[in-house]
């Protein structure tokens, strides 16, 4: 049985647990105790919770939401990342983190449903946390900008910038949410996040200390929102993806905290980010280019 909720009755006296059983599991040798410590119980079969974000699983994709996939240890949630185009058969194609798995050729599912978000390749050009994952079932030039709850408020993608130290950037992974006032670093570092697996990593700091990203998070948008003058619209300008966090990172996360009750049982996050430099995937490559809104 695995523990689910506990709902103790309004004088005290007794408590409810909700259960949830394996129906595969064989038959315990004896039945469940009447109470626990002198306190009188009462199970109940129930579901676990699951975890609440940007769970979508309708076309089409857009950039930061939730998908999950296999690696050759258990399965992993990142986020969505920027549409690509390929030139030689105007195939779309999703650039997210090279970190998220290490099969080529698995397929990803959006929202964790049957939608796909395309199948896992290699790491991109450019010596940095990037990958391609080909032949997504849709795409579409949008970017989540809610809350890590909100899968319907996005920002069109109107254009991609280089990195600029100072300058300020947003993060919108599928967990987090939207997180804003993230400060550049002047320059792009080398870092390793296991052994041989290194990448070069623009790192951020947010002005107030807010956790801005941490783990589910990778893969997401990171992007620098301006106004349009002839009409005065917000839009999204890609910069990178969300790559990785320092470690330890035991801050508090903002959006899902996730399973556990405090910061060292929860999730990861840090308000010190770093990213993937779209900038240089692009420089480094001749084979895609970056897909913005026609909005």
């Amino acid at each position: 049985m695995t523990f689910v909720s506990g709902t103790p009755a309004p004088d005290g006296a007794s408590i409810t647990l909700g259960i949830e059983e394996s129906p595969t599991s064989r038959s315990r040798a004896q039945e469940a105790p009447d109470e626990l410590l002198g306190i009188p119980v009462e199970f109940k079969a129930e579901e676990r919770a699951q975890t609440t974000t940007r769970v979508r699983t309708a076309a089409p994709l857009v950039a930061g939401g939730y998908m999950e996939g296999p690696t050759s240890g258990d399965d992993m949630s990142c986020s969505t990342g920027y549409p690509v185009l390929r030139y030689q058969d105007s195939q779309y194609n999703m650039i997210t983190a090279d970190h998220c798995t290490d099969i080529q050729g698995a397929s990803w599912k959006w929202g964790g449903g049957s939608h796909t978000v395309g199948s896992s390749t290699f790491q991109a050009a450019g010596d940095t946390d990037l990958e391609l994952f080909i032949e997504p079932a849709s795409l579409s030039t949008w970017i989540f900008v809610g809350s890590h709850t909100d899968a319907s408020t996005v920002l069109p993608i109107r254009g991609y910038v280089s990195p600029v130290g100072g300058n300020s950037v947003c993060y919108s992974g599928s967990r987090s949410g939207l997180v804003c006032a993230n400060t550049l670093e002047n320059s792009d570092t080398y870092n390793c996040i296991a052994f041989l697996q290194c990448y070069w990593t623009r790192w951020s700091t947010q002005i107030d200390g807010t956790p801005a990203a941490g783990n589910g998070d990778s893969g997401g948008p990171v992007f620098v929102p301006l106004t349009r003058p002839d009409d005065n619209t917000i839009g999204a300008y890609g910069i990178g993806i969300v790559s990785m966090i320092p470690y330890p990172s035991p801050a508090t996360c903002t959006g899902d905290p996730g399973t556990g009750t405090t910061p060292d049982e929860g999730r990861k996050c840090s308000a010190n980010v770093g990213f993937a430099p779209l900038s240089r995937w692009a420089s480094a490559q001749s084979t895609h280019q970056l897909v913005i809104t026609t909005q």
